[in-house]
């Protein structure tokens, strides 16, 4: 049985032996995972419209479907996993690198998890209210 790769299917950059410390980051893309701050004031977070961005950034509107507003926050505050580590790149651009699987990708590892999950409630909700 295929498992399915949760991560970006970018190929990973050659890794150099001398660079295991400070990996280099994966080939250019148009698309940067956000910042993260597990430990954000939410309040501000709201009246800046970050979390509207970042929902953006998930693939999910929130005046459309505020009830996954606890989703994108969630997303927000998602920790890397283990095997992850974050770095910056020359032009201050944070990348993610996986040792075990040396793998490097723009997109927190997380994200693909989040933006399956919205997609996947958005669907549930949608089957709850048709009406026949």
């Amino acid at each position: 049985m295929d498992k399915k790769r949760i991560f970006p299917s970018a190929p990973p950059p050659p890794i150099n032996p001398n660079f295991i410390d400070n990996p280099p980051p994966p080939s250019y893309s148009s698309l940067y995972s956000p910042k993260r701050n597990k430990n954000y004031d939410f309040d501000s977070y709201q009246k800046n419209n970050d979390i509207y961005e970042f929902a953006k950034y998930l693939n999910i509107n929130l005046d459309k479907y505020p009830y996954c507003l606890k989703y994108v926050i969630e997303a927000i505050k998602s920790p890397l996993p283990k095997t992850w580590k974050e770095y910056t790149d020359d032009d201050n651009n944070t990348y993610y690198y996986n040792k075990n699987l040396d793998y490097s990708t723009w997109e927190h590892p997380t994200d693909q998890f989040y933006k399956n999950l919205i997609k996947n409630e958005i669907k549930k909700n949608k089957k709850k209210f048709l009406c026949f």
